[in-house]
């Protein structure tokens, strides 16, 4: 797998410096929890439904349905590619943000993506 670094960073050539491996799975889970379902007009069907959870109070309840919501979403859109081993959320109440940590398994290695959500 490979993808371009989507912070446009240069390479020695000039180009777009290109990801691959982990680093490109990596990203690509990183943009999943920033496109919401049908947003993508190529892929309507590729996506999350985190938008549902904003203004909800972030109770132990709502966190772990959006657990549950990420670890399935990635699975269902990533397909066999990687194995979600946990998805954490953890409240940033000071910035009006969510925390998401997903531990996942791509080619016997194991790696942890986070980012924070502002919701």
């Amino acid at each position: 797998m490979y993808d371009y670094d989507k912070n446009g960073t240069i390479d020695y050539q000039g180009k777009l410096t290109e990801l691959d491996g982990f680093d490109a799975v990596s990203q690509a889970m990183e943009n999943w929890v920033y496109v919401a379902l049908s947003e993508r007009i190529m892929y309507p069907e590729e996506g999350n439904n985190l938008i549902y959870y904003i203004g909800k109070k972030m109770d132990t309840e709502t966190i772990s349905q959006l657990e549950q919501n990420i670890a399935s979403g990635i699975e269902e859109d990533f397909g066999s590619l990687v194995s979600v081993l946990t998805a954490e959320v953890t409240p940033v109440y000071d910035q009006g943000a969510i925390n998401i940590s997903i531990t996942v398994k791509w080619r016997q290695k194991t790696k942890t993506v986070s980012t924070n959500l502002y919701l």
